[in-house]
């Protein structure tokens, strides 16, 4: 307190005898003013008559009897007085912000008004003005089954006949899944993401290693109680779930019955993006992180999804063992470059490991400068497995062999793909 009264008493002095070499308070007002505010004089000078004013009101108070939280609250306010450089900060955060939700309107004027180059998590938008906007779409389940692929679908249609065989069994779609549930009790979840069917079940992974079940642990706390996932990969997993669902009905006591088969894709009939976000199925945040090719990696690594296990050296004739395909996919990030295709040329992993050091980003000029041989007039470049990678690299080209995909990420790498 006795700092707000020194700094009101040097205030109120220096009002009544003004210096001209040291004006109150327009010390800290230029850094906050804008272009308009520089170009008329008139409009600073009100702002700094005013905010004596408020420190008047503050003053005016101070005399009474103040209660202890009075007292704390006080400080701050004179304390924001003082430091008032601070919103030039906050408004540059505001422009950098990684994500800013749009309304659809604003989402179909973007996507209608420029080339979108779409992927099943996001879309990349050269608007008119020659600016990449980068969209990232948060798919609700029913998005997701509209656009999967046929076969997903009818996996999904069997599974759900099946679960629904039961008596007293019923389903709830929401957002993210479709639970299936007895009362209380979690019969499973179905899930879609890039494009697959998983379901998650009450059941012990434990109980099923080496099995011909192959399950997977999921380890996200979402899954807390279903802790046992399953990938349907093909019609074979479809029966096997079934088999895995009715371990599940056996515990809780259910029967089955057969009943006449639906058709419950029916309902959901393919439909592009942007019909999907009017009806508000798809939400979509603007974002200035480069998006991936499937489902939002962040998400995929955080629920345990994506697994890789990072190695220093990798071969060709191994990764596949290691990493599936569709994983590979799902890390691949979309440039804001757009390919050249006028003259196409390729390169091999194994020369990139040469001719490239750990941690350095690999381009196309600079295949051209440092791959011996490598013709100057290539404008489009694809990368190709073979031998061995045994760097960190950062590979930005316009196409991939999925080996070669493998190859990179395995090894701690990134691969960046330009937009066709």
């Amino acid at each position: 307190m006795n700092f707000i009264k020194a700094f009101i008493m040097r205030f109120r002095k220096k009002k009544e005898e003004p210096q001209e070499d040291e004006p109150p308070i327009i010390i800290t007002i230029p850094k906050r003013t804008t272009e308009s505010e520089e170009e008329t004089p008139a409009e600073v000078n009100q702002v700094v008559e005013e905010e004596p004013a408020e420190v008047n009101e503050i003053v005016a108070e101070e005399p009474a009897e103040t209660t202890p939280a009075e007292e704390e609250a006080a400080p701050a306010a004179a304390t924001q007085v003082i430091v008032e450089d601070e919103p030039v900060t906050e408004v540059a955060n505001e422009e950098v912000a990684e994500e800013a939700p749009l309304d659809n309107s604003q989402v179909i004027a973007v996507m209608e008004g420029g080339n979108v180059q779409e992927s099943d998590s996001g879309a990349v938008v050269h608007t008119a003005e020659g600016k990449y906007i980068y969209l990232r779409y948060n798919k609700s389940f029913k998005a997701k089954l509209i656009q999967g692929k046929d076969e997903v679908r009818e996996y999904y249609n069997a599974l759900k006949n099946h679960v629904l065989s039961y008596d007293k069994v019923s389903t709830r779609i929401s957002w993210k899944q479709e639970s299936v549930t007895r009362g209380r009790d979690k019969i499973c979840w179905f899930v879609l993401r890039s494009k697959s069917l998983y379901v998650y079940l009450p059941l012990n992974p434990d109980d099923y290693a080496d099995t011909k079940y192959k399950v997977e642990r999921a380890e996200a706390k979402r899954f807390e109680e279903l802790p046992c996932l399953y990938r349907i990969k093909n019609p074979r997993r479809v029966e096997y779930a079934k088999e895995l669902i009715d371990t599940v009905m056996e515990r809780y006591g259910l029967e089955r019955n057969e009943k006449p088969e639906k058709n419950f894709v029916k309902d959901y009939p393919y439909e592009q993006t942007l019909p999907l976000i009017k009806k508000g199925l798809i939400k979509v945040t603007q974002s200035n992180k480069k998006i991936t090719l499937d489902e939002e990696t962040e998400e995929m690594i955080a629920e345990d999804r994506v697994r890789i296990e990072l190695r220093s050296e990798v071969q060709v004739s191994e990764v596949k063992e290691l990493m599936t395909d569709e994983d590979a996919q799902a890390l691949v990030i979309l440039s804001n470059r757009k390919a050249d295709k006028t003259k196409k040329g390729i390169v091999n992993i194994d020369v990139l490991s040469d001719c490239f050091e750990s941690g350095e980003t690999v381009t196309l000029d600079e295949i051209k400068k440092r791959v011996k041989g490598f013709d100057k007039k290539v404008t489009y470049v694809k990368v190709l497995a073979r031998g061995t990678l045994n760097k960190r690299l950062t590979v930005e080209a316009d196409e991939f062999s999925v080996d070669a995909q493998k190859m990179i990420l395995l090894t701690g790498g990134q691969v960046i793909k330009t937009l066709s």
